[in-house]
Order: C-alpha cells, then structure tokens, then sequence
C-alpha cells in the first residue's frame, strides 16, 4: 500500500516542512496538500514541497471550479510539473457547498461540470487549444504556451462521496479520492463499485488507484489515541449517512449540546470508541501495522493521512508509518 502524508489547510505551512523532510527520508509514497476556501491554499505548498523533495509524489486535492478555473489549475499544474516531472497528481471535485457561498457562489455543481472540468484540464496540459464550458466555468479557444507533453502526464483523479460521482471517477478518472470520516464499510462499497463500473468499462483496475484521506491519532496509550480522535470527530461536521452507515453515533443535537457546555472535549465522551476507530487511523506504535491493514483489505490503494497530533510529533508518526509503504 503507498502510505503519504497530507495537510488539511489549517496547519501554517512552514510547520508542515520538518515533516514533509521526514516524509522524503522515510520512504513515504507523497505529500498531499488540500484546499479549502478560508484556508491555506493547495498549490503554493505543493510547490514548496516539490522544490524541497526529489522522490515524494506532490498530490494536490480539493480542487475546483469553485475556486479554479480550469484553465487557471492547468497553468499552475503545468508549472508544477515543470518543477516535478511525473510527479504531480490531481485530485477534483465539486468542492463544498458552504463553504463555496463564502465567495458567492450560490448555485450547485452537477457530474456534468466536473466531467468537462476534467476535461478541460487534461486537453490544455497536453498542449491543445480548448474551448469549454460548464455551469462553472467557460474557455474560450484557451491554450497554455508553457504546456509540455514530453513530461508524464498529470494523473487526475475524482473525490467522490455519493455513488454517481464515484461511479464518474471510474469512467473519466484515473482514480477515485475518498474523504475522511469515511467508515470501512463504505470505503469497502466504494471499491466494489468502482470496480464493478471498471470491467464495465473495460478498464484495467491495476492503472487505476482509490485513495483515502484518513485522521490520524497515533499514541502510546490507545485511550488517549481514541480520546483525540473522538475531539476531531466532536468538532466536524455531520458526515453524510451512507458514509457512516452501520456505526453507533451520538445524536448530533446532544453532540452540539456537549460542545456549548465543554466543548469538543466533553462532546468527545459520547463517542464509542468502536465508532472512534471506524472512522479512522487510531493506534499504538504497536497496533498501527493492524490499523493500516484494515485499510488495505478494504481495497484502498493509497492511505493520505492526516496527523492530529502537534506538527512537532508529526516526524516521529512518519516513522512509525513507514514500513507499511509497498516499495
């Protein structure tokens, strides 16, 4: 299994940097870099980290035409791979519909859109001159002069959540991205599908790579690794049922209530801790290899965690995880 590291946008970024040097020594597959509206961005530490790294793949998710036009991610994408060539990936999607009205955007993004987003992508890095549009974005015979198609091409896979878009990723992508808070179950029912749609299609599973981004809560006492996992979990938001289904949660109302009295903290108790380790990377130094394979049985190609403890530990974590990477 390739094992990377990833960053949400909340940490600043030169914290991030000792661990991502870490990452590089260890053997870890990649660095993934997320972008949410409000937060950091996901290309300038894409960037950094391709300068500071020769081997690390440099992922760039939760791009979308909320916040890129495609022929503005193409020009940056183009820049990246010139920097790090056959080693950038692309992870697009919808992008989330509250936080997108933080920048006016107001009305829903469709399957369509990021069909002809992907689309449009892939054409301008290969150089050609694309006109598209979308209920997003519009191009108008738009090529990118600094396009290279000598270089690997950039590897664009979809994040998905609901079945059609995962059912999308299997057609159109060269891979399929699935979100934190994500339980075994449903990583488990995303592959099936994809691979289900994938012979469909009469395409190869091998060339075709799942990803799960995964909240990490690695500690030398497994209560207190449970405990920082179920703070995390107390101060999300709801995930959507189908990617929880099965597990035993608190009801959101007593959860909020918990959160006004005490915060996440006091919210995290009514968590139990076979929900808390459903939900993602909770161990030892000693119970992580089991954890991680877990993740491995339910057909993930590739785990992007995510670190809650203090970016000083982050280092010591990469560690531990780096005899799980398949070389």
């Amino acid at each position: 299994m390739r094992i990377s590291i990833g960053y949400s946008g909340s940490t600043h970024l030169p914290l991030t940097l000792p661990a991502v040097d870490a990452a590089e020594r260890a053997g870890l597959s990649g660095v993934w870099s997320a972008e949410h509206v409000g937060m950091n961005d996901a290309i300038v530490p894409s960037a950094v980290y391709a300068t500071r790294t020769s081997r690390l793949e440099i992922g760039v998710m939760g791009l979308n035409a909320d916040t890129r036009s495609p022929g503005v991610l193409a020009m940056e994408l183009a820049t990246l791979s010139s920097i790090a060539p056959g080693r950038v990936r692309a992870h697009i999607g919808t992008g989330s519909p509250q936080r997108a009205t933080q920048i006016g955007v107001r009305s829903p993004r469709t399957l369509g859109g990021v069909e002809a987003f992907a689309d449009a992508l892939r054409r301008l890095l290969r150089g050609e001159q694309v006109t598209a549009r979308s209920e997003a974005f519009e191009l108008d015979a738009m090529t990118i002069s600094t396009a290279d198609d000598t270089l690997p091409p950039v590897p664009i896979d979809i994040m998905a959540i609901r079945p059609k878009m995962t059912a999308l990723a299997a057609r159109i992508g060269d891979g399929l991205s699935l979100s934190v808070g994500s339980s075994h179950d449903y990583l488990r029912s995303q592959v099936e599908l994809v691979e289900r749609v994938l012979q469909d299609q009469g395409r190869e599973r091998g060339a075709f790579r799942v990803s799960a981004a995964v909240l990490a809560s690695v500690d030398a006492d497994l209560d207190s690794a449970r405990m920082a996992m179920a703070t995390a979990l107390a101060g999300f938001p709801p995930g959507l049922p189908e990617m929880v289904a099965g597990l035993e949660l608190p009801d959101p109302a007593a959860v909020a209530a918990a959160k006004a009295e005490g915060g996440p903290a006091h919210a995290a108790t009514l968590f139990t801790f076979d929900t808390v380790e459903a939900l993602g990377l909770v161990a030892t130094p000693q119970t992580l290899a089991a954890a991680i394979e877990r993740y491995r049985s339910d057909g993930v190609d590739e785990l992007i965690v995510l670190p809650l403890a203090a970016t000083e530990a982050h280092p010591g974590i990469i560690e531990l995880l780096a005899p799980a990477v398949e070389r």
